[in-house]
Order: C-alpha cells, then sequence, then structure tokens
C-alpha cells in the first residue's frame, strides 16, 4: 500500500519513541477504538479520524507513554458508582492517521478497521477540507462523490465494529 501519511519513523530514529509500535499494537487491539466521524458543516458533512485507547487503572502513567510517542490528549472518566472509570488517550487527524500506520504490521485482531482507517486517511489526503471549500459550487457532482465515499467508508467502519451474532 503506497501511502503519502507521513509516519512517526522520525521519532524512532532519534530514539523519541516511549512506547514501541508493536506494544502499542498490541495494546490497541485490547483496549483501542478507532472511530471516523461526520459533523454536519455549512458545505456538507466533514470526517475526521480519531483513536482512542481507554483503560481502567487509578493513573494515566501508561497512557502518558502513548501521548508522548505521538501526540494527542489524555482524559479521564467515570463509568458509575460501581465502576472505578479510568484514563483515555485520544488522538486525531493526521496523528491519528501516523499512529495507525506504525502499528498496521502488528496489529491482529483490528486489522480490518486498522487498514480502512489508513484509506480513509489517505482520502482525506486527497480531498481535504481547504481543497472541497474550494470546488464549492464549482464542481457539486465531485463534492457529492467524495462525501459518498467518505460516509460509505464510515459506515463501513461503524460494521466491523458490529457484535457478532452467535453461531458467527
Amino acid at each position: 500500500m503506497t501511502t503519502k501519511l507521513v509516519t512517526s519513523k522520525k521519532r524512532a530514529q532519534t530514539g523519541g519513541w516511549r512506547v514501541n509500535p508493536l506494544t502499542a499494537a498490541v495494546f490497541f487491539d485490547g483496549e483501542g477504538c478507532v472511530l471516523i466521524h461526520e459533523q454536519a458543516r455549512s458545505m456538507g458533512p466533514c470526517y475526521n479520524l480519531s483513536v482512542d485507547i481507554c483503560q481502567s487503572l487509578p493513573d494515566s502513567e501508561l497512557l502518558e507513554e502513548f501521548q508522548a510517542s505521538w501526540g494527542g490528549s489524555i482524559y479521564s472518566y467515570k463509568r458509575g458508582e460501581k465502576c472505578r472509570g479510568g484514563f483515555g488517550w485520544r488522538i486525531t487527524g493526521k496523528q491519528a492517521a501516523a499512529f495507525m500506520l506504525d502499528i498496521a504490521p502488528y496489529v491482529r485482531v483490528k486489522k480490518e478497521q486498522v487498514e480502512l482507517a489508513l484509506r480513509f486517511a489517505e482520502h482525506l489526503g486527497e480531498y481535504p477540507l481547504a481543497s472541497l471549500a474550494r470546488l464549492k459550487n464549482k464542481d457539486d457532482v465531485l463534492i457529492a462523490r467524495i462525501h459518498s465515499e467518505r460516509k460509505q467508508m464510515r459506515i463501513e467502519m461503524r460494521n466491523l465494529k458490529a457484535p457478532l451474532k452467535r453461531g458467527d
């Protein structure tokens, strides 16, 4: 797969990775989630990629290592009175795409989701939001096709996450 995405290889060359991609992939397979978001805008829907990894531990130390390696932000959450909650790490856009590219060779359980996320990120790179704004009222057919393709990828991602029925 050829891609124009920028990876975090510069970090690896300079010793900047605090969590290696294999470890990150294993953790992502168990605790991670990749999403394609849709947000309404005046010129049509806007789509974005995000990755979340959540853990039910009393501190965010491990997730801070992910943040140091790939960027993003850390947040805390509380599930309810009987559940202690925990911490999450979120990255979006190009940072999420770079993370997906770095872990792609090692992911096993969520391989299809990662491949789709990378395909989606390439699509965003080919037609960034700024270029769509310039096309407004000039090539409505192309804009409609681009939005349709992104919406289809969003649906495909959602379907990949659908729980399997018993017996499947």
